[in-house]
């Protein structure tokens, strides 16, 4: 008994001793004698522990902190954005010759760093420059992923320049939630005639196994779209939108949770209006988009790096938003900027005269 309860059956329990002192003579046993147990006593909760054979997918105690962030990565959602054509086939070509290739590689990085920016996600691109891949390609690499969701981004085209509107199409069942949910986010911000959510064979929906949508953005060869389809600003919005969708659908949060940041903090006002910036090796990092946007420029997202009126500047994720320096934005912008003298870390901005 003693090697099955090693804490109640020991020579250092007392209740135990008195116990077999009283009874194990009376009952006709030989007379106990105490004796020790070899090697330490373990306490039960540590035995019942080392003991057990369990499912559980908690981790355990001793568990490093690289096994940790493993097992952290492996819960994130695998998400493959697919930009359409490419390379020598240009899809859809546009009333004033734009080509559809690069509409879908343009949405495709937008919606792929809004993606990245958030930690339960892990995005992957079946191209991210302008190369051709197979369709069956296209389809075997999400396989291989094993990933949770699949979008192909596309643009319309038609023999007239009346036709118009927004698809979002699937082929397999297992799709059409995916389908609907998407179709409900990204339809307002298009500000195009509602086509609806349709089925249909489509190869890449077809061979992957995993919920996979195609979108139909609007009609090149409707002049109205083709000029909004290759808008940055509309840009902006739709990329979001379908960030919007695939977090819907995945039942993912749409904003990443905030972390405390290792920069010390600024404060950054424009047109009396504060933001918080950051001073990173003494150089001012500000907010680009509200900043930017209230000194009425243009702000974009491409390939990981803040865009102002188009031209690509310096740029650092911090919190899931996107940081520049106060420099580049005033110059880029025309703005004018100055440090508080008495304290460096309030920075005033004004609009350009």
């Amino acid at each position: 008994m003693q090697s099955h309860f090693p804490v109640y059956f020991s020579d250092e329990n007392e209740a135990w001793r008195k116990w077999a002192t009283e009874n194990i003579e009376s009952l006709g046993g030989a007379k106990w004698e105490s004796k020790k147990l070899s090697g330490p006593i373990r306490p039960l909760r540590k035995v019942a522990r080392e003991s057990l054979n369990t499912s559980s997918k908690l981790l355990p105690e001793e568990t490093s902190p690289e096994d940790r962030s493993e097992r952290v990565e492996d819960m994130k959602k695998i998400v493959v954005i697919d930009a359409g054509h490419g390379g020598n086939d240009p899809g859809a070509i546009g009333v004033t010759r734009k080509k559809e290739k690069d509409f879908n590689l343009t949405i495709a990085h937008l919606v792929a760093d809004l993606l990245k920016i958030n930690p339960n996600f892990k995005v992957y691109m079946t191209r991210d420059t302008d190369v051709f891949v197979d369709l069956s390609k296209r389809a075997k690499f999400a396989n291989n992923l094993n990933a949770d969701a699949f979008v192909s981004i596309h643009a319309n085209n038609a023999g007239t320049a009346t036709a118009g509107g927004y698809e979002t199409w699937f082929t397999r069942d297992a799709s059409a939630k995916f389908a609907t949910t998407m179709h409900k986010k990204v339809l307002p911000v298009t500000g195009f005639k509602d086509r609806g959510v349709q089925s249909k064979s489509l190869a890449v929906c077809r061979e992957t196994k995993m919920p996979a949508i195609l979108l139909e953005a609007g009609f090149l060869s409707n002049p109205n779209e083709e000029k909004q389809l290759f808008n940055a600003e509309w840009q902006d919005k739709y990329a979001k939108a379908i960030y919007d969708g695939i977090c819907e659908y995945l039942g993912v949060s749409d904003q990443p949770e905030k972390t405390n940041s290792p920069y010390p903090e600024m404060t950054v006002t424009v047109d009396n209006q504060p933001f918080t910036g950051y001073n990173i090796n003494n150089i001012t990092w500000i907010p680009s988009r509200p900043v930017g946007e209230m000194l009425g420029g243009t702000i974009g997202y491409v390939k990981g790096k803040v865009t102002i009126n188009g031209t690509a500047v310096d740029t650092k994720l911090i919190n899931g938003v996107g940081f520049v320096t106060a420099r580049d934005l005033t110059e880029q912008l025309g703005a004018r900027i100055y440090w508080d003298k008495s304290n460096p870390y309030n920075v005033f901005i004004y609009p350009k005269l």
